[in-house]
């Protein structure tokens, strides 16, 4: 708490105690739900997966984690309209948990006010992209047994985060 999020919604940093944000607020809204009255329940993912926090802190204590500048420049409309363009696919981020907690699937796609196979021009567009990873050392087989069973077997075989990311950034360039 000596490094709270103040109590106004900006500047958006600082600790946010348990209960504190309400993303409902944030998906129910852009659903045409409107605002809900949830709060999240939500402490450090150690926590959440059953696992130490040593066990998680020796993955990722050497910071190797990538931070990206993305520019998207502008492009007409009728050049997305077709599917064999975008500005960046459907993709999802990986998770070590053997598929029980998985990553939600994100793209860049149309702003609200443009639709497909129209002559309008979809304007530049920047992003920030920060990618928090474990070590390139670290084992991605699933952190604990309580994602490996008999009903559920790993379904992956054991490779390091440097591997796999390797893998699938020779994807993205073939």
């Amino acid at each position: 708490m000596k490094a709270k999020h103040p109590p106004e919604a900006n500047p958006n940093r600082g600790y946010s105690f348990v209960g504190q944000e309400n993303v409902a607020n944030i998906s129910g809204y852009e659903k045409g739900r409107g605002p809900r009255t949830t709060r999240d329940i939500k402490v450090t993912l150690a926590t959440a997966l059953g696992v130490s926090e040593e066990h998680l802190r020796s993955l990722h204590d050497r910071a190797e984690n990538e931070f990206r500048l993305l520019h998207y420049p502008e492009i007409p409309a009728s050049e997305l309209g077709d599917g064999t363009a975008t500005r960046i696919a459907e993709d999802t981020d990986f998770a070590l948990t053997n598929d029980t907690f998985m990553a939600a699937c994100h793209r860049v796609t149309y702003p609200p006010a443009i639709k497909a196979n129209n002559d309008k021009i979809i304007p530049k567009r920047y992003s920030i992209a920060y990618f928090a990873k474990p070590n390139r050392s670290a084992s991605l087989l699933p952190l604990n047994n309580e994602f490996v069973t008999d009903a559920t077997p790993c379904h992956y075989d054991d490779v390091t985060a440097w591997e796999w990311n390797n893998r699938q950034i020779a994807r993205l360039y073939t």
